[in-house]
């Protein structure tokens, strides 16, 4: 193909996918003689896969009077929404209410923006691919269970599984590009996101009955997140023939993830147990947690290629700003109250797993390369996680004869690791060939990391027993866990390159001051 423009010249691809999804679930049963049961849930599951690409393809021949601009733009949003209630009323038997809510979510995208196996001349030429997936999901889930007589259950879980997979590629493929007036811009960016809430709520009230009562809930909710997507801002040599690439005025390559992962998961369970005589139990147990998990690989390189500017700078830039928040939260109360015995048992638990591994590469390897200015490249990381646990509980027994037990534990628990590596360098990965770069101004090589982790964490536990005629026993536990790692590998290299020419000097430096705050209490009355 043979395009010869007099003016600018434009290829441009675009994509924005939508996809909103409800699902409610509602239950509710009396029964006034016998078993009471009531379930409610509730799910969705959302898939987008997409491909989106602007290119100039094999033995094409592009020459424009004016600029050239290769673009490629993804937005896909799913946003899903999961509600799940029931309701159980027993009158001389026994009740039991569930209530659930899922949503699992997929994005699946593909975004290039190249000119490949091709020969291209513009006055300046400007490559681009940005990805925008978004996924945001709600989760909730409610259960209510009352009997006068025997048992009575609650039951609510919620939860997510969201997964994010991203390629996004502004890439110079096996061909010679020229720039007869301007510059030559490569950029890459990733902005994924996922936004995920999920809560449950689950009441039981066990009351009026002559024999044993028991009334139990169970509350939970979970989310797992995960992000896996590359960036990458490159030119490229595959066909084992090397090409020129001219550029009149200064090359930038810039590779960029944003990826952002923010979680909020609360646990609640509340449970009553009072009768006239005989034993009465009570137990509330509530749990939340998230895993979240970001795995990207950031690419600003030039591979097997002769680069030359003419007069401007060269600049290959990879940059991380990859960032978790996680809030994870439960509360528990347990109410025993009769004549005879009374046990009450309230529980809660919340844990938040954080993870980041990445990959920042600011790389020239196995290419020539003759600035007309300064030759900078640059890799950092300013990963950052946010993690928040707690939980509370509160247990109370009372009798007005023989034994009253009462007993609240709750725990929390954090860990949270960032292990990315970070490499900005020049390097000859092909020893067979000799390669020069030359710098008319400074050659500057930078590699840093600023990643930070922040951990908070309460756990709190109450337990009150009271007998009117035997000794009450009492407990209460309450603890909080965190486990926080930063393990990152920063290195600034020059590197089996035969021949450097700078003229204004050369600056190397690999810089890492990563920072790690941990608060984690527990108190028990």
């Amino acid at each position: 193909n043979t395009i010869n423009a007099r003016d600018d010249v434009t290829f441009d691809a675009d994509s924005k996918s939508d996809v909103n999804s409800i699902a409610i679930s509602v239950a509710g049963v009396v029964a006034t003689d016998g078993l009471g049961f009531g379930a409610a849930g509730s799910g969705s599951g959302n898939t987008v896969t997409n491909t989106v690409r602007a290119r100039v393809g094999e033995g094409s021949n592009v020459t424009a009077g004016g600029d050239m601009t290769v673009s490629a733009e993804d937005t896909s949003d799913i946003r899903a929404d999961a509600g799940g209630v029931a309701l159980a009323i027993a009158s001389g038997d026994s009740a039991a209410a569930i209530g659930a809510s899922v949503a699992i979510n997929i994005v699946d995208a593909t975004v290039e923006a190249e000119i490949a196996e091709s020969t291209v001349v513009a006055d300046s030429i400007d490559v681009s691919a940005e990805g925008m997936p978004i996924v945001n999901a709600l989760t909730i889930a409610g259960a209510v269970a009352g009997s006068n007589d025997s048992i009575a259950f609650g039951g609510a879980g919620a939860g997510s599984g969201n997964y994010v997979t991203s390629r996004v590629e502004a890439i110079i493929l096996d061909s010679d590009v020229t720039t007869t007036v301007g510059d030559l811009s490569l950029t890459a960016t990733d902005a994924s996101v996922i936004n995920a809430d999920a809560g449950s709520g689950a009441v039981a009230v066990a009351v009026g009955g002559d024999s044993t009562q028991t009334a139990i809930a169970v509350g939970a909710a979970a989310a797992y997140n995960e992000v896996s997507s590359t960036a990458r801002a490159s030119i490229d040599d595959l066909d084992g023939v090397r090409d020129t690439v001219s550029v009149a005025g200064s090359a930038t390559l810039d590779a960029t993830s944003t990826t952002d992962i923010d979680a909020f998961t609360l646990g609640l369970a509340g449970s009553l147990s009072a009768g006239s005589s005989d034993t009465a139990i009570s137990l509330a147990g509530a749990g939340s947690g998230s895993g979240n998990y970001i795995r990207n690989t950031i690419e600003s390189s030039v591979n097997d290629t002769n680069l030359t500017t003419t007069t401007g700078n060269v600049e290959l830039s990879a940059v991380d700003d990859s960032s978790i928040t996680a809030l994870a939260g439960s509360g528990s109360v347990s109410i025993a109250a009769g004549q005879g015995n009374t046990v009450g048992v309230g529980l809660g638990l919340s844990i938040t797993i954080n993870d980041i591994e990445n990959n920042i590469i600011a790389v020239v390897d196995d290419s020539d390369v003759d600035s007309g200015g300064d030759l900078t490249l640059t890799a950092s990381s300013t990963a950052g996680i946010d993690s928040t646990a707690f939980g509370a509980s509160l247990a109370v027994s009372a009798s007005s004869g023989n034994t009253a037990v009462a007993v609240g534990a709750t725990g929390t628990g954090s860990g949270n690791r960032i292990a990315n590596t970070i490499r900005a360098g020049i390097e000859d990965s092909d020893l067979s060939t000799s390669e020069t770069v030359a710098v008319d101004g400074l050659l500057a090589i930078s590699a840093s990391d600023d990643s930070t982790i922040g951990s908070f964490g309460f756990a709190g536990a109450v337990s009150v027993a009271a007998s009117a005629s035997s000794t009450p026993v009492a407990g209460s536990i309450g603890v909080g866990v965190a486990l926080n790692t930063i393990d990152n590998d920063v290195e600034a290299f020059i590197t089996d390159v035969d021949d450097v020419n700078v003229d204004d000097g050369i600056s190397i430096e690999a810089l890492s001051d990563s920072d790690i705050t941990a608060q984690s209490w527990a108190a028990a009355v």
